[in-house]
């Protein structure tokens, strides 16, 4: 009978990995080099060396670095093809890359505050939009644009921060701002729309925990949906991410911080949010009486009225306090009076400067049937505020 290798033979010149075989050597040809099965080596050197940092790449004579279960060599130059494609891709897409890395990198960072001389949100994503701007259209006017959408971020997000934007306000604000910024820089107005809306939608959904590269794929997805491209996307879902989202998440946690403590029946909470260092230009007295002054009208979350001091009724139970006001000391008191749910105890705003800074604290001690549960209410209650404070006068 006819040896079936034999037949095959006539059929077909290739074998290993698809390439060439050459009769009666037992090598492979495989385009660049040829390939010595039998000793699982090149017979010719790669003139490339294509991981400089993986040591297989220096055994020139190996076959897809020495993992032929993992890959193959089509070329007969490993990775060689592959390094055509990246480089294809970064030559046609280092403007968005690069705009993305700048949004990720520079809010919030020490190389900004030195270079503004200041920490201010604000000014902050105005100065990376306008890089991340600048750098992804290639031009001034796609920096104003940028600075001009990192501002409005920053507020959007500052207002989501202290409650007075709601989900569903903030989304539409951030589909609105992503909308103008496209059409502004010569694309469509539905595609940034899209991009920053659904990003945004999706941070929210996920408590602010989507990412960089969550946001930039939901943004790229959501603009191909709409008609654009994902590249313009993607940059749009990482500015509605890292200059709100994520940059007030930064610098929320790094500027505020909380204490609490039981014993029984008695809590205390603290919150304590830094305004600004000593060393930062403006941080001086003039800012603490402005700071307290806006404590001082602001210091009870159920009412927007100025409390004068004296006896009120506050809360949706109409608990009773006595309002007290210690100006000099940029101090105000409000102590919880009998018939009170924490009674007896005091809930107290400070604005002042400790270890070269200044610092706006809140502190409730009290008593009461469920200390943990107070302490947890008090932090709830009183975050807004204090994240309002920071947000408004830090520097």
């Amino acid at each position: 009978g006819t040896d079936l290798v034999s037949l095959m033979g006539h059929v077909t010149q290739r074998g290993f990995t698809g390439h060439e075989m050459l009769s009666g050597t037992g090598l492979v040809h495989m385009g660049g080099r040829v390939f010595d099965p039998t000793i699982a080596r090149f017979i010719s050197a790669d003139p490339h060396i294509q991981a400089p940092y993986n040591t297989q790449s220096y055994n020139r004579y190996s076959y897809v670095l020495n993992n032929p279960m993992a890959y193959t060599d089509p070329s007969g130059y490993f990775f060689k093809k592959l390094f055509k494609k990246v480089k294809r891709f970064v030559k046609k897409y280092w403007r968005p890359l690069l705009s993305i890395a700048t949004t990720i990198a520079l809010p919030g960072s020490g190389f900004l505050t030195a270079a503004l001389d200041t920490a201010n949100t604000a000014a902050h994503a105005m100065a990376a939009g306008f890089i991340g701007g600048g750098i992804g259209s290639g031009n001034l006017k796609g920096a104003v644009i940028g600075a001009w959408t990192g501002g409005m971020l920053d507020g959007i997000g500052a207002a989501a921060q202290v409650k007075k934007l709601k989900d569903l306000g903030k989304v539409f604000a951030h589909s609105l701002v992503g909308g103008i910024s496209s059409y502004a820089n010569g694309g469509k107005f539905g595609h940034g729309f899209a991009a920053m809306g659904l990003t945004a939608g999706a941070n929210v959904k996920f408590d602010g925990k989507l990412g960089y590269a969550g946001s930039a794929a939901v943004g790229g997805l959501a603009s191909v949906i709409a008609g654009g491209k994902f590249s313009h996307g993607a940059v749009a879902g990482v500015f509605s991410y890292g200059l709100n989202d994520r940059f007030h998440q930064r610098r929320m946690q790094k500027r505020i911080s909380i204490e609490t403590s039981v014993d029984g029946d008695y809590h205390e909470y603290r919150l304590r949010g830094k305004i600004c260092s000593l060393a930062t230009s403006g941080c001086n007295a003039q800012l603490a009486d402005k700071v307290f002054e806006h404590v001082n009208r602001n210091d009870i979350p159920f009412t927007d009225r100025d409390l004068v001091v004296g006896n009120h009724e506050i809360g949706p139970f109409n608990d009773p306090i006595r309002h007290e006001q210690l100006p000099a000391d940029r101090i105000s008191v409000n102590v919880a009076l009998e018939g009170h749910h924490i009674y007896p105890g005091t809930f107290t705003h400070k604005v002042h400067f400790e270890n070269g800074a200044l610092y706006y604290d809140v502190t409730g001690v009290g008593t009461g049937k469920l200390p943990r549960f107070n302490n947890f209410l008090g932090v709830r209650l009183f975050s807004p505020g204090v994240r309002s404070v920071v947000h408004k006068f830090g520097i």
